[in-house]
């Protein structure tokens, strides 16, 4: 019987398809109406760039990952080209890992959300 191998590429390549799922089934509880809204392959692609863009800013820990694809799903995708805040945050070196970068960046979006919100309501 032949030897069965299994490439690192594999590997990697099932650890993120896993992460995704994992992400999106957290967002869809999180958010089930808008998650229903963009549908299953729509949601699916969104979080596949975020996972792509979390690892391009050197993030490798799957929380950390998760953390920055809610912040994409809530601002939108290419988040440090299109959010200066983000961006900075993101390249700041004042914060001692990357869970508590993370973190500055979810609480960030949501003050940026609540005042957009604010400025709507006017």
């Amino acid at each position: 019987m032949p030897e069965l191998v299994i490439r690192e590429e594999q590997i990697r390549a099932l650890h993120n398809a896993q992460l995704c799922r994992w992400i999106c089934d957290y967002l869809r509880e999180a958010y089930p109406g808008p998650t229903d809204r963009l549908g299953p392959v729509t949601l699916t692609e969104l979080v596949t760039g975020a996972v792509r863009e979390a690892r391009g800013h050197g993030l490798q820990d799957g929380t950390d990952i998760r953390k920055y694809a809610h912040v994409v799903f809530l601002l939108g995708p290419r988040l440090a080209d299109n959010s200066p805040w983000a961006c900075k945050i993101l390249a700041s070196r004042d914060y001692h890992n990357s869970r508590a970068r993370l973190r500055a960046l979810e609480d960030a979006a949501i003050r940026h959300l609540e005042k957009a919100g604010a400025g709507k309501e006017k």
